[in-house]
């Protein structure tokens, strides 16, 4: 997968998205969970995004 599921990446939004899973015919735009880091350092969310439906919004690089 060209960002495995549990990956974190950067929107072209500045927002964090934690992968989801994948879009099979759309590879690089996988459904994404919008993230943030708490004061545990857990990252938590409940917005999802479906890339592949979200043409605005894009992933620009990942995070280690």
């Amino acid at each position: 997968a060209t960002y495995p599921t549990g990956a974190l990446v950067l929107l072209n939004n500045e927002k964090t998205g934690m992968v989801l899973r994948q879009n099979a015919d759309a590879p690089t735009r996988p459904y994404v969970r919008i993230a943030e880091q708490n004061s545990k350092g857990e990252w938590i969310g409940k917005e999802e995004i479906n890339l592949a439906e979200e043409l605005a919004i894009y992933i620009v690089d990942t995070i280690e």
